[in-house]
């Protein structure tokens, strides 16, 4: 019995050591998850319209949902919620897409979020504050939104950041699915960060980036511990630049810009879009170096343009924002994005067609 029990012992003592029988094996570092596009273009082809991945709150179902790096926090009707009513609250809150002029109401709740892609590769958060909509109403001179008094549809993973006003109850950040997935942290070996491509995105930054990116350092929101959008600048025609905040924006197929009242006068054409043949280069970062540049024209080829990056259409906006460059999602034919909030810096790197 008791040459039993040592024996025992031993067994227990060396699977300490060694990772087997009843102690478990010391987890391996994490690593960067990707996720690709439900939706993702075949091949080497261009992406065209919003990339979709799947999502479900808490155990509920899985669900089609746009990935929208054009603003923050996720989105998803209430009735899509199981258990709505009994989950922590932190109150009722909207959110406001001015691309199309829609704005959405409901109750801002706390749970954890399973994203996953095409693969079934997933990731899940911390909980984290989720927009449960109930209802949904139209900014004067919307684009594309009809009112709602019961929503069922539609879900929005918003991993954007500089989008929150700097009063807002809950930072962006805290919103963010992305910076709160569970096993990653500022100081560990996988700190919160993401690569966005034009097939898929990465989820979790090593504490060495990958290589190719030309980095922006971002400067810091007030109030809400947020990041600023980087800086871009346009000339239309070869005039002079206008300069403002950039947006990459996969929630849209096409660029807005968000022009002063008199130039956007000066410069619409019919239901506010840019006439053709202008020409617009665009240019993001600070200096003489742009960390990307392209251009393109209306309307036609322009030998300078990568492929695949032409909106369609230009849409000339006047906002609060006295200038504001919102690429739309055709950036993403020429650059893949990177978004570091831990070293507080955004990057671009050259993937063409």
């Amino acid at each position: 019995m008791f040459r039993s029990r040592v024996i025992a012992a031993f067994v227990m003592a060396s699977a300490l050591f060694t990772g087997a029988g009843p102690f478990p094996a010391r987890a391996a570092d994490p690593s960067p998850v990707t996720l690709p596009y439900v939706d993702a273009p075949a091949g080497g082809t261009a992406l065209n319209h919003v990339p979709h991945l799947m999502v479900s709150v808490g155990s509920g179902p899985a669900r089609r949902a746009v990935l929208d790096t054009g603003s923050t926090g996720l989105v998803i009707a209430a009735k899509a919620i199981p258990d709505f009513e009994h989950l922590p609250r932190i109150g009722p809150r909207s959110i406001t897409y001015r691309s199309s002029g829609r704005v959405v109401h409901g109750v801002m709740v706390l749970v954890p979020v399973t994203i996953t892609g095409a693969d079934g590769t997933s990731v899940t958060t911390t909980p984290i504050p989720v927009l449960a909509t109930q209802w949904r109403d139209c900014l004067p001179h919307a684009r594309r939104c009809v009112p709602a008094r019961d929503l069922n549809e539609g879900a929005m993973i918003g991993i954007g950041y500089g989008h929150e006003a700097t009063t807002a109850k809950v930072s962006g950040a805290a919103k963010n699915p992305f910076l709160h997935v569970a096993g990653m942290d500022a100081a560990g070996p996988l700190r919160p960060g993401y690569v966005v491509t034009r097939n898929a995105v990465t989820v979790g930054l090593p504490p060495t980036l990958p290589e190719g990116f030309s980095l922006v350092r971002l400067d810091r929101q007030r109030g809400n511990g947020d990041w600023s959008l980087p800086p871009a600048c346009v000339r239309l025609d070869g005039a002079k630049p206008l300069c403002g905040p950039l947006s990459v924006d996969t929630g849209i197929p096409d660029m807005i810009l968000t022009l002063p009242y008199a130039v956007r006068r000066r410069l619409a054409g019919p239901r506010g879009y840019l006439p053709p043949p202008n020409r617009i280069d665009v240019s993001v970062g600070r200096g003489a170096e742009p960390a990307a540049q392209y251009v393109f024209s209306i309307g036609a080829r322009d030998s300078a343009s990568p492929p695949g990056t032409d909106p369609r259409r230009v849409l000339l906006a006047a906002e609060p924002h006295p200038i504001r460059v919102n690429t739309g999602l055709r950036f993403l034919n020429a650059y893949d994005i990177i978004y570091d909030p831990a070293g507080g810096q955004a990057g671009y790197r050259p993937h063409p067609l």
